[in-house]
């Protein structure tokens, strides 16, 4: 696993068992490197993107169906809103296994 490497195209083998080729903006994969598998952890149209040409019909209706809508983000650092007794104490997730709870 690479991090801050922005992958441009994921290009697969035609047949059965050749390799996946991964293109990345810089670094040693900017040439194209081969990897047994690919997973995307990315947006629909994002991985549209990165299969271009290489998506079939069914990825191609299947991934593109999915609508998007605009949503407003709001950050906050003040601990009144979700530190000890803060208004929002409920809405925070619990730990993994073996930490504590989020009360």
């Amino acid at each position: 696993m690479r991090t801050s490497t922005p992958v441009t195209r994921v290009l697969r083998g035609r047949a059965a068992g050749e390799p996946v080729t991964v293109y990345t903006a810089t670094g040693p994969a900017a040439a194209g490197e081969q990897f047994d598998a690919v997973v995307f952890a990315t947006h629909s149209d994002i991985t549209l993107r990165l299969l271009g040409e290489d998506a079939d019909a069914p990825e191609r209706e299947v991934l593109g169906a999915v609508p998007y809508n605009d949503n407003d983000v709001w950050l906050h650092t003040g601990g009144w809103l979700g530190g000890r007794g803060g208004v929002l104490r409920g809405a925070r997730s619990a730990r993994a296994a073996g930490g504590q709870g989020s009360r």
